[in-house]
């Protein structure tokens, strides 16, 4: 059998010739379009749930929801253990489930415990989201650095994210050290004894200034206390033109407070290269080809730093540069 086959290749070099081309050929188109990974996305026994109600403090947060969840997730025998992570205005849950369970049964069981859940939520609060978590690889890590004021950071990441964002390859893009912008009240005792008011009084009609519950955090460093709120008017002009009753008394919000509109405390801080940055973690599709959408990337950054030479915009981590190595 091999020596005809032998025979048979010797009589026919130029069909041999075809077959090798040939085979070159799907090699190349093969290499092209295969996608080109470190290691493939997977889909791990776990199921994340992410919400937040916009305004509230961790504590808050907590006690309105995230405490009901984790009590009815131990509820399903499926589940293995639960990891929580709550911030002001947001919460993620990991359920991790056991080895051998059906993981959409239980995904459609956490999303009945989320539904029943609902009606005891403010109205104005967006259900809770759960999904069966997918553990993926960054495909880059972009620095924003330069020496000037956290919002201007943070204004032309957003930016950067807009631009970004037509990828349709690109998955997740997620801003590292980002503040938002909060309502904060500080009272002035000076002029809450000029009215000689009750200070405690005054905290009190403050928290009608409200729109929706819950306030927000309450801080209290020395004799000041901060009181800080995503809700209500967005104007400080408005909010110092509000009247409260402190003990039967009217009085303008301005006449005992001073009133502003700041970032929120940065839950993380970095540097790049001596100077500070915030950070735009980018993530990928199953689709998307990491060494051409990481070519793309490095083009948007070209043109930003044209448009803004006194800022950095910088890859710091590619995951691209890995795979070229594996494939070369």
């Amino acid at each position: 059998m091999i020596q005809k086959f032998i025979e048979f290749s010797i009589r026919k070099p130029l069909l041999n010739h075809f077959f090798l081309f040939f085979i070159l050929m799907l090699s190349i188109f093969a290499y092209i379009n295969i996608p080109k990974e470190i290691f493939p996305p997977i889909q791990m026994d776990k199921v994340s749930i992410n919400g937040g109600y916009s305004g509230t403090s961790a504590d808050v947060l907590d006690k309105l929801i995230v405490q009901n969840i984790e009590d009815d997730l131990q509820n399903i025998s499926e589940i293995d253990s639960i990891k929580t992570v709550i911030k002001n205005g947001i919460f993620s849950i990991e359920a991790n489930i056991k080895p051998g369970s059906e993981n959409i049964k239980v995904l459609s069981d956490v999303k009945d415990i989320i539904s029943l859940l609902k009606r005891d939520l403010p109205s104005d609060m967006n259900e809770p989201t759960a999904k069966i978590h997918e553990e993926t690889i960054p495909l880059v890590l972009i620095a924003v650095a330069a020496d000037v004021e956290t919002r201007e950071l943070l204004e032309k990441t957003e930016e950067l994210k807009r631009v970004l964002s037509k990828y349709k390859d690109l998955s997740e893009l997620s801003i590292r050290g980002d503040a938002d912008e909060e309502l904060v009240i500080r009272l002035n005792d000076e002029k809450i004894r000029a009215y000689n008011l009750e200070y405690n009084a005054v905290i009190l009609a403050l928290q009608n200034l409200s729109s929706i519950f819950p306030i927000g955090t309450i801080k209290e460093k020395g004799q000041h206390l901060y009181i800080s709120t995503f809700n209500g008017e967005k104007n400080s002009a408005d909010i110092a033109d509000s009247i409260i009753q402190v003990g039967g008394v009217h009085v303008r919000v301005g006449d005992v407070c001073d009133i502003s509109f700041e970032l929120s405390d940065e839950s993380e801080l970095s540097h790049y290269n001596g100077l500070r940055n915030i950070s735009l973690n980018i993530t990928k599709s199953k689709e998307g080809n990491s060494i051409t959408l990481v070519k793309s990337i490095r083009k948007e950054l070209a043109l930003l730093n044209k448009k803004y030479p006194h800022i950095k915009f910088e890859v710091y981590t590619d995951t691209s540069i890995w795979i070229k190595n594996r494939l070369n």
